[in-house]
Parts: structure tokens; C-alpha cells; sequence
């Protein structure tokens, strides 16, 4: 006999934005990581954006989504612990890691066709045998200027870039005000 009822137990939510606003800034964005990336060898362009003049804007912005998540969410107000650029290019592998925070996120500045998806992982675990009762993992093609947050706690990657030109996006951390 077949339960009265079918339940989903566990949601988690992700927040996707487009930055309209940032379009023009985006430019200087990119700018920024070009001139970086002849100076150092590594897909990880820079650490310690948040500490950068020219993203303040941006930070300001980013903060203003993850107080109102938070607001409604219920949680303690975020305060920016974290920001990093990152340029892949043809081929750049993007391993399966979570992030330290509360509240994470990926702003995607240059997202040439076929520069891969992003891809949150599901979280359940379960064996082989359960495989057909899980659900797949998530996909979401990103587009420049698109901002996505996600509990910092959830594991996700992109597939590779197979375009001749760079993906380049920022990513970053919230935690709670007095935790840093």
C-alpha cells in the first residue's frame, strides 16, 4: 500500500540577481583581471578584492543582497569576509569545493558561449542502489552581470570552459557580523 502523503524534506535555496546597474563598472572589472593576469601565472587572479577601491561599489551591492537574504531568512546580519577574482580559460577544470562563511556567491562578468555551467551539487548522499529516487544535480548557465548566492555550505563546480575566450567572475564569502 502506498503512503496517504509525499513530503519533500529538504530545500535549499539559491538566489540568482542580474547587476544591471554594474554594467558600465564591468568593463573595469575585467580590465583589472587582465592587467593582474600578466603579472602572476594562476586561474585564482587576486585575493582580498574586498579590500580593492574599485569594487566598492560592488561590495556595496553584494552586501545589500545578502542583508535582505538574510532579513528574510532570519538570520543575524552578513558582514563581506571574502572576494576573489578568477579567470578560466579553454579547458580550466573546476573542481567540486564549498566555501567558509555563511553566505557565498559568484558574480560572472565574461561568460562567452560554451564556457560551461554552473553546477551546485545535491547533497544527499546515498548509495548506488538509491540512485533513481535522487534527484540530478543542478545546472545553471550563467550570463554576464548574473549573481548568484548560495549557503556556503553547498558544493558546487563549473564545467570546463570549451570556449577560445576566458570566463572571468568574481566569487566571495558573507559571515556574521562580529564572526571575523
Amino acid at each position: 500500500m502506498i503512503n496517504d502523503f509525499k513530503v519533500e524534506l529538504f530545500s535549499i535555496p539559491v538566489w540568482g540577481f542580474v547587476l544591471q546597474k554594474e554594467q558600465y563598472h564591468s568593463i573595469d572589472y575585467i580590465q583589472f583581471f587582465e592587467e593582474l593576469e600578466n603579472e602572476i601565472s594562476s586561474t585564482q587572479i587576486i585575493n582580498n578584492l574586498h579590500k580593492e577601491h574599485l569594487f566598492k561599489e560592488l561590495i556595496d551591492n553584494f552586501s545589500q543582497i545578502a542583508n535582505e537574504i538574510a532579513e528574510f531568512e532570519q538570520f543575524p546580519k552578513l558582514c563581506l569576509s571574502s572576494m576573489w577574482g578568477n579567470v578560466d580559460y579553454k579547458g580550466t577544470p573546476r573542481k567540486k569545493h564549498i566555501h567558509k562563511g555563511v553566505l557565498s556567491g559568484i558574480f560572472n562578468l565574461q561568460t562567452p558561449a560554451k564556457c560551461g555551467r554552473l553546477v551546485f551539487v545535491n547533497p544527499i548522499i546515498s548509495d548506488d542502489k538509491s540512485q533513481f529516487i535522487k534527484k540530478p544535480n543542478f545546472f545553471i548557465d550563467v550570463s554576464p552581470l548574473s549573481c548568484i548566492f548560495f549557503p556556503s555550505w553547498l558544493e558546487y563546480y563549473f564545467e570546463p570552459n570549451l570556449s577560445d575566450d576566458k570566463r572571468i567572475f568574481t566569487s566571495f564569502d558573507f559571515d556574521i557580523e562580529g564572526n571575523l
